[in-house]
């Protein structure tokens, strides 16, 4: 009895192991799944910052050069000045300096603004994406190590049990065979002592019956 409440006992924690690893494996393959995605994600996310990056600082680059140049021509640089007058001559217009590069300088100052602060936004975005990436990725790391862990923990338990199950099992079919064994005997020693007895009362009914014939054989030769 107590080895058989040992072995159900035993069933029933290999079951629950066994529902655990279950529950474990559908949480990896979620898991798995989620950071296939999210790699996925990320890629396309940097690839498009990379292409806006690109393209922010080559506008920024091409702004800040024609407000140099405007400086300079309306400062009286002579490089400037050559620089502008060869493209207001192609253009029919004066090479003089006009009063409209203070508009002009303004103009582009704001337009290198919305470059340059546009750009540091994406970089921003870019580094916190980045980051939080490498965080969750951290976590999943550490999750699915410790999952894994578990895992091996678990088999390493229904082994466990499943050879303390088969010594139980094992040892019970021997306890039985003894105790067969026993009842087999014991079974025969009844057999015996039971003929044994039958056997001395058919002695003494026999005894008994050959005094009475010697005795009716006396009494016959006397008289």
């Amino acid at each position: 009895e107590e080895k058989t409440t040992k072995l159900e006992e035993i069933a029933s924690t290999i079951a629950k192991l066994q529902q655990d690893l279950k529950t474990l494996s559908k949480e990896r393959s979620d898991l798995a799944s989620s950071q296939v995605e999210m790699d996925r994600i990320r890629k396309e996310e940097n690839t498009a910052f990379t292409e806006t990056e690109a393209d922010l600082k080559q506008g920024l680059t091409g702004v800040q050069r024609a407000i140099t140049i405007l400086r300079d021509y309306y400062g009286g640089s002579d490089q400037s000045a050559s620089f502008l007058q060869a493209m207001n001559a192609a253009e029919g217009a004066s090479s003089a300096p006009s009063s409209a590069g203070g508009p002009i300088l303004r103009l582009l100052g704001i337009v290198e603004a919305d470059f340059a602060k546009s750009l540091t936004e994406a970089q921003a975005a870019e580094q916190a994406a980045a980051e939080e990436y490498e965080k969750i990725t951290t976590e999943n790391r550490l999750t699915m190590a410790t999952q894994e862990a578990e895992v091996k923990y678990k088999n390493e338990d229904i082994a466990k049990l499943r050879k303390s199950s088969s010594q139980i099992q094992s040892d019970r079919a021997e306890s039985q065979q003894e105790l067969d064994a026993l009842n087999d005997y014991w079974t025969k020693l009844s057999k015996q002592c039971s003929a044994e007895v039958i056997t001395y009362d058919k002695r003494q009914d026999q005894r008994k019956a050959e005094i009475q014939g010697l005795r009716e054989a006396i009494s016959t030769l006397t008289k």
